[in-house]
C-alpha cells in the first residue's frame, strides 16, 4: 500500500500516478485527495477522526538504513540492527522493495510500479566582476533522474534573479554618514542559486527549496575615481544577501531573506537586515504531509534556517507544533493511531501525543514507509 494524489475522477474510478484505479470503500474521492492504493484499487473508509488510512492495530515494521550501512528496523518504539552492508547516501522503500542512491542526491522515491526517482542537487553561479566580464558556472546536474536516466533537468538560472533583485534593493537602502552628501555606487559581484533541499514524486507532486544568495557592495564616496578604486573620503559596505525560495507545481515563492553587512570602519557599524516575504505559508512534504509555517523577525540564533510551524497529516490532523530546520529533509511515516515517525536530516524521532522523542541520529532514509516483508531487508539482500 502507498499514498498517491488523485488527478481525475470519473464515477467509480480515479486517476492517480498516471493510472485509472477502482474506488473501493465509502470515502468520497475528489481531485487533489491523497489516497491509499495497491496500484489497482483506492481504499478508504471514513473512520472516527476522519482518518482514511488502513487500520493498524500494532506498530508495523519500518526499514532503516544507518549511516554506516547497517540495516535496521523500527518496531514498537525501538530500533533493532541487523546485517551491515554497503554505505549509501539514501534509501527508500515501497512495499517489500527498496532502492539506494549515491552522489549529490537530495531525495529518492520508489513508486508502486518499481520506478526509481532521484532528485539531484546542483548550483548555478553568475559572476560579474574582474577583467573577464560576466560569465556563468553550473555545478552538478540538477534534475530528476528516473531509473538511471535524466528525465528532467532543472534550470536554476531562471531563479537566480530573486537573490540578485533582492541584493540590489538591499544595497540601495544602506545608509552611511555620507549618504546624500557623496556619490553612491552599488555593485553586485555575483549571485548564486543552489538546489539545497526538496523531494519529487511526480510531475504534479514535488517541492524544491532554493538557497539563493548574492554578494555586492555599497560605496558612498567623495571624488570617486572608479579606475583606481579611490576617493578623497568614503565608506565601503560589503554585504551578502541570502534568500530561501520555494518551488512547487503551483507556485514559485520567496519565503524570507537576510543580509549580512561588513564595514571597513571601526567607527561605523551597520546591522544585518532581515525580510519576510511569506509570514504564513504551507510547506509541502512527501506522502501528503505538510507544515503550516509562521515566520517572524525575532533576534535569535539560526534564524535563517528555522521555521516555527504546525505539522499536519494528509488528512489534516495536527501531529505536533515545533521549530523545524528547512535546510534539512523532513520525512514522515504513519505507524499507528496517534503515532508517527519523523526524520529531520539524519535524526529520527517518534511523535506521540504531540511530543518528539529522539530515537537515532544516524539514519539515511529518504522515506519512512512500512515494509510488508522485512526478511530480505534484514538479511542484507540487494
Amino acid at each position: 500500500m502507498y499514498r498517491t494524489r488523485v488527478t481525475a475522477v470519473n464515477g467509480s474510478k480515479a486517476q492517480a500516478g498516471g493510472h485509472w484505479l477502482n474506488i473501493i470503500g465509502n470515502k468520497n474521492v475528489v481531485v487533489g485527495d491523497f489516497v491509499w492504493t495497491d496500484g489497482r484499487c483506492i481504499y478508504g473508509n471514513i473512520q472516527a477522526g476522519g482518518e482514511a488510512a488502513p487500520i493498524i492495530s500494532s506498530e508495523p515494521y519500518v526499514p532503516l538504513l544507518m549511516w554506516d550501512g547497517t540495516r535496521a528496523v523500527y518496531h514498537k518504539a525501538q530500533i533493532k540492527q541487523f546485517a551491515k552492508g554497503q554505505r549509501y547516501e539514501l534509501m527508500a522503500s515501497h512495499g517489500s522493495s527498496f532502492a539506494f542512491a549515491d552522489g549529490k542526491v537530495l531525495d529518492l522515491y520508489l513508486d508502486g510500479y518499481g520506478n526509481k526517482y532521484v532528485l539531484n542537487g546542483g548550483e548555478y553561479w553568475f559572476h560579474d566582476w574582474g577583467s573577464g566580464g560576466p560569465y556563468e558556472t553550473l555545478k552538478g546536474q540538477p534534475g530528476i533522474i528516473k531509473n538511471g536516466h535524466m528525465e528532467q533537468s532543472i534550470d536554476l538560472s531562471k531563479y537566480s534573479s530573486y537573490s540578485y533583485d533582492y541584493a540590489r534593493g538591499e544595497s540601495e537602502i544602506i545608509k552611511t554618514p555620507l549618504s546624500g552628501k557623496a556619490e553612491a555606487i552599488d555593485e553586485i559581484y555575483w549571485n548564486c542559486c543552489v538546489l539545497t533541499n526538496g523531494w519529487y514524486e511526480s510531475e504534479s507532486s514535488y517541492f524544491y527549496l532554493l538557497d539563493c544568495y548574492a554578494q555586492g557592495c555599497h560605496i558612498d564616496a567623495i571624488n570617486w575615481r572608479p579606475g583606481y578604486g579611490e576617493a578623497d573620503d568614503g565608506y565601503f559596505v560589503d554585504f551578502t544577501s541570502y534568500m530561501w525560495v520555494m518551488v512547487t507545481p503551483e507556485i514559485v515563492k520567496p519565503l524570507w531573506a537576510e543580509t549580512i553587512r561588513d564595514v571597513d570602519d571601526d567607527d561605523y557599524n551597520e546591522r544585518s537586515h532581515r525580510s519576510v516575504f511569506a509570514d504564513e505559508f504551507v510547506l509541502p512534504l512527501p506522502d501528503g504531509y505538510y507544515i503550516k509555517g509562521t515566520k517572524t523577525l525575532p533576534e535569535q540564533d539560526y534564524w535563517f534556517d528555522r521555521l516555527p510551524g504546525k505539522l499536519y497529516s494528509p488528512q489534516g490532523k495536527l501531529i505536533c507544533e515545533a521549530d523545524f530546520r528547512v535546510d534539512k529533509p523532513i520525512r514522515l511515516g504513519y505507524v499507528k493511531r496517534g503515532a508517527w515517525l519523523l526524520s529531520e536530516g539524519e535524526e529520527l524521532f517518534r511523535i506521540k501525543g504531540g511530543k518528539k522523542e529522539l530515537l537515532s541520529d544516524g539514519i539515511h532514509n529518504s522515506r519512512l514507509h512500512i515494509m510488508k516483508n522485512r526478511v530480505k531487508w534484514t538479511k542484507g539482500d540487494e
